[in-house]
């Protein structure tokens, strides 16, 4: 399949030299560890988490946990992931994620015992995440998790609503949350709440990956929906030269209103950007299935 458009490549790679948008700065509103190169793992963990490239996050977030060992988000990291990628493939959830929700947990009451005298102080959101994303794991059935898990996170926003940077991250979580409700069980659907959510906070906190991907997700069928035009706009300068998924979701936007070069433009710069960054970092076969996705969406438009 990467064979197919290798004739592509030396056109679309300075394409994306000369168009790509300057990226977008993204950073955990929190510091989850002492150690800066964990830090910086985890916040690009994070960012690829919030492609849906469940597998590079999980790397990502390993490569936090090697740099520094008593990361209690770190293994929270691989959780989500691990738990989103078996949503997806529908596999179950607990099997998957709770092996490393439970390290999470650990780490996080052995940081609590030594937390005095220590490097850093844990904040509230780290240890609620930490602990809202297990609970939701040992409940009866994934539906309920879910529930549970969205019921945490509303209540975790309530609680920060005079600390723009926490909650704008809370509200990605949350509504990413809800989104994904409806792959669990459909009879769960949040889909309206999470769109009333995301208008009222993308206007106060706009420079979210999360929120514009979910957002365009969610609304993408309006075709006179402003705040999806501006979601296209904003989510591929987030991509870093790295993450085709942001390039190519503005795909999603163009294609529904007849902006057919701005479709097309799109996919080849997510094309290329794939190319560009699994020529260097090798590949899994979720980079194969998204490929053709961008190549499907390209012939479509």
């Amino acid at each position: 399949m990467l064979a197919m458009c290798s004739w592509l490549l030396p056109s679309l790679i300075s394409l994306i030299a000369v168009t790509h948008v300057a990226a977008g700065e993204f950073s955990f509103p929190v510091a989850v560890s002492s150690v800066a190169q964990a830090a910086k793992s985890f916040d690009r963990g994070l960012l690829w988490f919030y492609a849906y490239a469940y597998k590079e996050g999980e790397h990502h977030f390993r490569l936090a946990a090697h740099h520094d060992a008593k990361c209690a988000m770190c293994y929270w990291g691989i959780a989500i992931c691990r738990k989103h990628e078996a949503i997806e493939a529908g596999h179950p959830l607990t099997s998957a994620a709770l092996p490393y929700s439970k390290t999470s947990v650990s780490l996080l009451r052995r940081n609590e015992a030594e937390e005095a005298g220590g490097e850093r102080e844990i904040s509230d959101l780290e240890k609620r995440l930490i602990e809202e994303l297990h609970e939701s794991l040992t409940q009866k059935t994934p539906g309920e998790g879910q529930q549970y898990l969205i019921a945490a996170l509303q209540d975790l926003r309530s609680h920060h609503a005079d600390q723009p940077a926490v909650e704008a991250e809370i509200v990605a979580l949350l509504t990413d949350a809800m989104l994904f409700a409806d792959a669990i069980d459909a009879s769960l659907s949040h889909r309206e709440q999470a769109i009333s959510i995301l208008r009222g906070a993308i206007p106060e906190y706009p420079h979210h990956p999360g929120a514009w991907h979910t957002y365009i997700h969610l609304t993408e069928r309006n075709t006179t929906d402003e705040l999806g035009l501006m979601a296209a706009q904003q989510l591929p300068s987030f991509s870093d030269g790295r993450i085709a998924h942001f390039e190519h979701m503005p795909t999603h936007i163009s294609w529904r209103r007849g902006m057919w070069d701005e479709a097309i433009d799109a996919n080849l710069r997510a094309i290329a950007t794939d190319h560009a960054y699994f020529s260097q970092n090798g590949q899994g076969l979720s980079a194969l299935y998204y490929e053709y996705h961008y190549l499907r969406e390209r012939a479509h438009t």
